[in-house]
């Protein structure tokens, strides 16, 4: 259905009871089902500048569910289960939507918002109490890192912490220029009892999971803890179920002309539920390309003076 003219459509959708709908038992089943339309269509498309956007890395669906399979597997190699947590500290990357579904199937995520204040995100880890972070490696104008690296030592469940590395998004002889005044902090490879490791690393070493892996996932299991703006006080914790998101996902389709071959461009911020769900999980459910504008999305230098060039270039 594309929108709703009058109540005749509205009772028309209610008339079928959602139990009856056959909607996916997960979110990672979700995908899968708008991944078998076209394997090898584009999925996701990440340009890391918005002032050089048309050097872009592709992937294709087939590729992406391998990404989230691998994601999946490394987060349990890593002793993540079913009532463990895996929290994202991460800005618009590929690498933050591998770790969000695959994450989601090894136990829940949780993404928090890198712009916070250290103590801010501190309380939220220790709210959630994750076994696995994920955040990025020294880079560039950013502090994530150093914010990540002040804090983690006091959160007594966590065990590991995954880097990802953005110099893989670069031209190759604009690396090491990237890498000067780090390099002590990039071989670390441990913040106290806390092991860390590189994303990419840890990935190419994990064997590929296979359909999710042998978890028994439902409606009614925890899919991620979303942390609230804190517009009105410290930021809280609101959980989502698999059940919430795939009917979240589906009703958003109900009104929105999404499918293969169309592309949505994602601005928004991942750990945000608005662009969780409405720029990835609709698309990637419905077939839908996705266009990853940098890290900072709409924020991105370049972005917004750029912006209906990457319209035409992308066919968003």
């Amino acid at each position: 259905m594309n929108g709703f003219r009058d109540m005749r459509d509205i009772e028309t959708l209610e008339a079928v009871p959602l139990t009856e709908r056959g909607l996916p038992a997960s979110t990672y089943d979700m995908i899968r089902q708008g991944a078998a339309q076209n394997p090898d269509a584009t999925a996701l498309t990440f340009f890391l500048q918005g002032t050089a956007y048309e050097r872009a890395a592709s992937y294709t669906f087939r590729q992406v569910i391998t990404n989230i399979d691998t994601a999946a597997n490394l987060f349990q190699s890593l002793d993540v289960s079913a009532n463990d947590t895996v929290s994202l500290i991460l800005p618009n990357v590929p690498e933050m939507l591998w770790s969000v579904w695959g994450g989601q199937v090894a136990g829940a995520v949780n993404p928090i918002n890198p712009l916070l204040e250290p103590d801010a995100i501190r309380d939220i880890l220790l709210a959630v109490q994750p076994r696995v972070v994920v955040t990025l490696a020294p880079f560039p104008h950013t502090d994530i890192w150093e914010k990540v690296a002040g804090i983690v030592e006091q959160i007594p469940s966590l065990r590991t912490i995954l880097r990802v590395d953005l110099r893989r998004y670069l031209p190759g002889w604009m690396k090491p220029f990237a890498g000067l005044g780090d390099a002590k902090q990039r071989h670390q490879k441990r913040l106290g009892q806390i092991a860390v490791l590189d994303f990419g690393q840890a990935m190419r070493r994990s064997a590929v999971r296979q359909q999710g892996g042998e978890r028994l996932i439902g409606p009614n299991t925890i899919s991620a803890y979303f942390h609230t703006g804190g517009t009105t006080g410290i930021p809280k914790i609101a959980p989502h179920t698999h059940g919430n998101d795939v009917f979240d996902a589906w009703a958003a389709s109900q009104n929105l002309t999404v499918g293969p071959g169309q592309t949505l461009f994602c601005g928004l911020p991942l750990f945000h539920v608005n662009s969780y769900l409405v720029s990835s999980l609709v698309p990637w459910s419905r077939g839908a390309t996705v266009v990853l504008g940098t890290p900072g999305g709409f924020r991105g230098e370049g972005v917004i003076p750029n912006f209906w060039k990457i319209v035409e270039r992308y066919r968003v």
